[in-house]
C-alpha cells in the first residue's frame, strides 16, 4: 500500500494520468459531436462539414511544430523554474503564431472560391469561418504547450474538457435553432475562443510578472521529422474525405464522412496504447533498455480490438448503423467492414511510425511521405464508386504497412532475433 500510495502521489504520474483520462475524453467528445451533427443535419450538409473539418486538420498541421517546439523548451525551462525565460519564450513565440495563423487564414481566404468549387460548397462562407477557428486554434496551442510544458496538467485538462463540452451544447443547441452548418461551425468557434480566453488567465496565474529575460533557443529544424509524423498520418485520413467530396455527389460524400467516423471507433479504442507506447520506447531507447517488446504488445494489442470491432461490423451491421447514426445511413452497411479493415491497417501503420519516430529512425520517415501522395492520386484516377476508393486507401495501406516493416526489420533485425529466440519455442525460431 505504501508504494502505491507513493506511486500515485507523484505528480507526473497523477498528472499524466489525468491527462489520459482527458484525452480520452476529448476522443469520445468529438465522436459524440459528429454522431449528433449526423443525425440533425441532411447527409448534404454533414458531408459539407466533414470536408471543411478535414481541411481545417490538414491546413493546420504547420502550427503543430511550435507545439512540439514549446513543450520541449518550457519543460526544461520549468525544472529550473525559470520563468523569466518562459514568459520571454511565449512573448518571442506568440507574434510569430500568430503571424503563421494569419497566413493560414488568409490562403484558405483568396482560395477561398476555388475550395468552394473544388469541395461543392454551398457557399464560402464556411470557408472563412475554418480559417478563423484555425487561427483561434493556433493560439490557444501556445497557451496549452506552455501549460503542458509547465506540468499544469489539471489546466490542460479543464480547458479541454471545458471545449469539447461548451462545442457539443453549443452547437446542437444553434443548429437545432435553425443555424445548420453554421451552427456547427461557431460552436466549434466559441468554445475554441473560450479555451483561449481560460488559457490566457491561467497563464497569468502560474508566470510571475518578471522581467524578460533573452536567450538563445533551440533549432527549429530538430522537430521537423514529428511535423512530418503527423503530416503522413493526418493526410491519410483526410484526402480521401476531400476527394470524395470533390467527384460524389453531396449526399453520397456525406455518407462517406460517416462510413470514415464509424470505423474510428477503431483508431479512438488504439489511441491509448500509442500514448503509452510512445514515450515508453523513448524513454527505453535513451536508457540503453530493451524497447522492442512494447512495440510487439501494441502491435498485438491494437489488431485484438481491431479484430473485435470488425467482428461487430460483420454480426451486426444494422445495429451499429441504426444506433449511431439511424437508418438514414443504411446505405453505409455494405462498406463497413472494408472501412474497418482499412482503419486496422491504419492503426498498426501509426503504431509503427510513431515507433518509428520514438527510436529515431528519422530517414524513413522521410521516405513513407510518399504512400499518402500515392493514396492521393490513385484516389484521383480511381473513383468510381465508394468500394473503389476504400479499396485503394486499403491497398496504398498494405503497402506501407508492409514497407514499415522491412524498415524496422533492417534497422532491429539482432534485437529481434534475440527477443524471438526469448519468447518462442525452438522449433519456430531458430537463429
Amino acid at each position: 500500500m505504501g508504494i502505491i500510495r507513493k506511486i500515485t502521489s507523484h505528480k507526473l504520474i497523477r498528472g499524466s494520468f489525468l491527462v489520459f483520462l482527458a484525452s480520452n475524453f476529448v476522443n469520445f467528445g468529438n465522436f459524440l459531436f459528429n454522431l449528433l451533427m449526423a443525425r440533425l443535419l441532411p447527409k448534404e450538409v454533414y458531408g459539407e462539414m466533414g470536408a471543411l473539418f478535414s481541411l481545417s486538420m490538414m491546413v493546420g498541421i504547420p502550427l503543430s511544430v511550435f507545439n512540439i517546439y514549446i513543450i520541449k523548451i518550457v519543460s526544461a525551462l520549468y525544472g529550473k523554474k525559470d520563468y523569466p525565460k518562459i514568459r520571454y519564450l511565449r512573448s518571442f513565440i506568440f507574434p510569430r503564431i500568430v503571424a503563421v495563423s494569419l497566413l493560414l487564414f488568409a490562403l484558405i481566404a483568396v482560395n477561398s472560391l476555388f475550395l468552394a468549387g473544388f469541395l461543392k460548397l454551398s457557399s464560402s462562407v464556411p470557408l472563412i469561418i475554418i480559417g478563423f477557428n484555425i487561427l483561434l486554434g493556433g493560439l490557444s496551442a501556445i497557451n496549452g504547450a506552455v501549460l503542458t510544458g509547465m506540468l499544469a496538467f489539471s489546466y490542460s485538462a479543464l480547458n479541454g474538457a471545458v471545449e469539447v463540452i461548451l462545442k457539443l451544447l453549443l452547437s446542437v443547441f444553434l443548429v437545432f435553432s435553425g443555424f445548420g452548418l453554421y451552427g456547427a461551425l461557431l460552436g466549434v468557434s466559441i468554445s475554441a475562443f473560450a479555451r483561449l480566453l481560460m488559457s490566457s488567465w491561467e497563464l497569468k496565474k502560474l508566470v510571475p510578472a518578471t522581467s524578460v529575460k533573452q536567450f538563445q533557443f533551440s533549432r527549429l529544424k530538430d522537430i521537423v521529422p514529428v511535423v512530418l509524423t503527423m503530416l503522413i498520418l493526418v493526410s491519410f485520413l483526410n484526402i480521401d474525405i476531400l476527394l470524395v467530396r470533390h467527384f460524389f455527389s453531396p449526399a453520397r460524400a456525406g455518407e462517406y464522412v460517416a462510413l470514415t467516423t464509424i470505423s474510428k471507433t477503431i483508431l479512438y479504442a488504439t489511441g491509448p496504447l500509442i500514448t503509452v507506447m510512445f514515450p515508453v520506447i523513448s524513454n527505453r531507447k535513451s536508457s540503453g533498455l530493451p524497447y522492442l517488446l512494447p512495440l510487439l504488445g501494441c502491435l498485438f494489442g491494437s489488431a485484438l480490438i481491431s479484430l473485435l470491432v470488425i467482428m461487430l461490423f460483420s454480426i451486426f451491421p444494422d445495429f451499429v448503423v441504426g444506433i449511431l447514426f439511424g437508418g438514414r445511413y443504411a446505405t453505409i452497411i455494405p462498406y463497413m467492414v472494408y472501412a474497418a479493415f482499412f482503419m486496422a491497417v491504419f492503426t498498426l501503420n501509426d503504431i509503427l511510425t510513431y515507433f518509428l519516430l520514438s527510436a529515431s529512425f528519422h530517414r524513413y520517415i522521410y521516405i513513407l511521405a510518399l504512400f499518402p501522395i500515392t493514396q492521393a492520386v490513385l484516389i484521383f484516377l480511381f473513383h468510381g464508386n465508394i468500394r473503389t476508393v476504400i479499396m485503394v486507401n486499403i491497398s496504398v495501406s498494405l503497402l506501407y504497412l508492409l514497407s514499415a516493416l522491412i524498415m524496422i526489420w533492417r534497422s532491429e533485425a539482432k534485437n529481434l532475433k534475440i527477443l524471438f529466440a526469448r519468447y518462442l519455442p525452438a522449433p519456430f525460431f531458430n537463429e
